[in-house]
């Protein structure tokens, strides 16, 4: 596996998800799942959680708030940038993508094809 670059940027709008993204964090903890980086770099995208499911497998988590409608939107592009990163992590080990979707009250975790 290559090594990851663990150092963490912080622009304006990474500091205005780090909240939502620790609330992520804690509640996949309590389910059993290994945080491995926050805010990570992996080939020049930012990845929000880099964490290791109950079963083992190593899954990029993409953190998005919900407005009041419930709707929250992966870009097109971005979901293409971070299709990427997995395809080339599954090099090394099989992997999953996620989209953590929060709102006041709760998260949901969705599979994103």
């Amino acid at each position: 596996m290559p090594t990851i670059d663990a150092s963490t940027v912080y622009s304006k709008r990474t500091k205005n998800y780090t909240k939502s993204e620790r609330r992520v964090q804690d509640y996949l903890a309590t389910r059993g799942w290994e945080s491995l980086y926050h805010n990570v770099q992996i080939r020049d995208v930012q990845v929000d959680l880099l964490s290791r499911s109950p079963s083992g497998v190593l899954t990029l988590i993409e953190v998005k708030g919900q407005g009041v409608s419930g709707l929250a939107h992966l870009g097109h592009w971005q979901a293409v940038r971070l299709s990427r990163v997995c395809t080339f992590l599954a090099q090394w080990e099989p992997i999953d993508l996620q989209l953590a979707l929060v709102s006041s009250t709760r998260i949901t975790l969705v599979p994103v094809y």
